[in-house]
């Protein structure tokens, strides 16, 4: 086993994840992961998974909750995050999606979106709530101004994450937009995802409906704000970006691959 092979089996091992010998050649490390000299052998042990019939059961309930919110027209993007994106849920698991929106548009696009999902018989993860088991976790949303995702650290685990989501929905190119402006990821996993980049289409005429919406924004923003701040510990909430993450697992990742000497 080569060492760029080792990178790429000790990282997915640390999600207890096997990979096939296409998942290999699609998650192949980039320039950017060079290990140490190794200290023993790294042994590509094989993982079973979880069967294929609940990872497309959570699927289709993901799919179901986009098509319910498609008809929100603010909504650019709706996409599969988490382990699910990677067909590595587990029956406990939560159906992870991130949200992107048309800009200036975020809270009230979210507080109508969880209204509708409630609406239509979805279950939501709540914070605090152990119960997981088939709930949509919302737990990324951003507007199309921060694609490029400044706030968030630059690495391999990062990378991943952002190329492994499974899209949805996608209105005016905007995947193609996300990676264009991430493309640094292809220095961590340059197999892992197409490279085919779209010019920004003209932005459509302003409607009555995103007037409306930008101006409700702050008002959502403050009123959502104000009710979860007893509850926030680590999370990240702006106008245009609600990053609801409690638990730092990619420092935790990083510091896991750096005691094996990947850096």
């Amino acid at each position: 086993m080569t060492d760029k092979e080792a990178i790429s089996v000790i990282y997915h091992s640390l999600f207890n994840y096997s990979l096939t010998n296409e998942e290999k050649v699609r998650w192949h490390p980039g320039n950017a992961l060079s290990i140490a000299k190794r200290k023993k052998n790294v042994v590509d042990r094989e993982i079973k998974r979880e069967p294929a019939f609940l990872q497309e059961k959570k699927k289709a309930i993901a799919v179901n909750a986009a098509r319910t919110l498609s008809f929100i027209p603010s909504i650019l993007f709706i996409g599969i995050t988490g382990s699910l994106a990677m067909n590595n849920a587990k029956r406990e698991s939560d159906i992870d999606l991130l949200i992107i929106t048309r800009s200036g548009t975020l809270w009230p696009t979210r507080f109508i979106s969880v209204v509708l999902l409630l609406l239509f018989g979805f279950k939501l993860r709540r914070a605090g709530n152990r119960d997981e088991a088939d709930k949509l976790c919302l737990n990324m949303w951003l507007d199309e101004t921060r694609l490029d995702l400044p706030q968030m650290p630059r690495n391999a685990y990062t990378a991943h994450e952002i190329a492994q989501t499974v899209p949805l929905i996608n209105r005016d190119y905007v995947h193609e937009r996300w990676v264009t402006l991430n493309k640094w990821i292809f220095d961590y996993w340059p197999n892992a995802i197409q490279r085919d980049a779209h010019q920004k289409p003209e932005s459509p005429q302003t409607t009555l409906f995103d007037f409306m919406l930008n101006l409700l924004n702050p008002v959502f923003f403050y009123m959502e704000y104000w009710y979860m701040k007893p509850k926030v510990t680590r999370e990240t909430v702006a106008l245009s970006l609600a990053l609801f993450h409690p638990y730092d697992w990619g420092t935790h990742v990083i510091s896991l691959l750096k005691k094996h000497g990947i850096k």
